[in-house]
């Protein structure tokens, strides 16, 4: 369980995320794993698409236990692949590529089984593989976001589903849909200071505020008492914005080690 927030304005997208990596495997293999466990995780990476700065961030199962499988390395591959193709085309081929190492990983033993999360509530999130969503300009220079979910059914892999939406929903908030309901309402103070409300014509400062808001408000101490799955939600938020002028951190909000290599974790963003 984890929180991330993508906010789009007219002036451009902000998207933040916690900073907190857990293992939920049960396993004795897992708690030997939960000693990695970190509150600096990096979620939210960068790339680039026939030239354009754009930012990938993933939901759901990251890696295995020995990191044979890496969902952060296989989408940074995949995207490398086929950033120079046209946008239609790429995108097709980018979610094939991850449906395949998805495949290869059950298909060689390095993923025994694809993972189900009992914890959600709804019987689709709990067949999610993963999520990887992509935001940016690279749709011949207009907005687009974009998320590739990768299921299962039974044990058998599914086809990717591949929702583009351009120009973007004003908000995507994933993580506690407890905590959404608070903010939206307005019904619980503890909450106020979190609540940022944005619209198309908002300010990519007030973008931000919005989105670094969400993911604060999942992290506070108050939200465990509202959401008990909110205990595996916290640690440094860091967010970034992109506009037509390309990626950049958000001041005050960076990722501790932006250039190390991503570690594994569970659930890189919400499912």
């Amino acid at each position: 369980m984890t929180a991330v927030a993508l906010v789009y304005t007219d002036s451009g997208f902000a998207i933040a995320a916690d900073g907190r990596c857990t293992w939920s495997d049960e396993s004795p293999e897992g708690e030997t794993m939960r000693k990695h466990d970190t509150d600096t995780q990096q979620k939210i990476f960068k790339a680039s698409w026939t030239g354009a700065d754009i930012a990938y961030l993933l939901t759901g199962m990251v890696a295995n236990f020995n990191r044979s499988f890496d969902l952060v390395a296989e989408t940074r591959q995949a995207l490398g692949s086929v950033s120079d193709l046209p946008f239609g085309i790429g995108i097709e081929e980018f979610a094939a590529r991850l449906n395949d190492a998805c495949r290869n990983a059950k298909n060689d033993s390095r993923l025994p089984k694809y993972p189900v999360t009992p914890h959600f509530a709804d019987k689709i999130e709990q067949c999610t593989i993963g999520n990887v969503v992509l935001a940016g300009y690279f749709r011949a220079g207009k907005p687009a976001l974009v998320r590739v979910r990768l299921h299962h059914d039974n044990q058998t892999l599914a086809e990717p589903q591949l929702s583009v939406y351009t120009p973007p929903e004003p908000r995507l908030f994933s993580g506690s849909d407890k905590i959404r309901e608070r903010l939206a309402g307005g019904s619980d103070a503890r909450f106020g200071r979190y609540f940022h409300p944005i619209d198309r014509q908002s300010s990519l400062e007030d973008a931000i505020a919005c989105a670094t808001g969400y993911v604060s408000a999942c992290c506070d101490p108050f939200a465990v008492e509202v959401d008990p799955l909110c205990k595996y939600i916290g640690g440094r938020v860091h967010a970034a914005t992109i506009t037509p002028s390309g990626f950049d951190w958000v001041p005050g909000f960076e990722p501790l080690s932006p250039t190390s290599p991503p570690q594994a974790s569970d659930l890189a963003a919400s499912s």
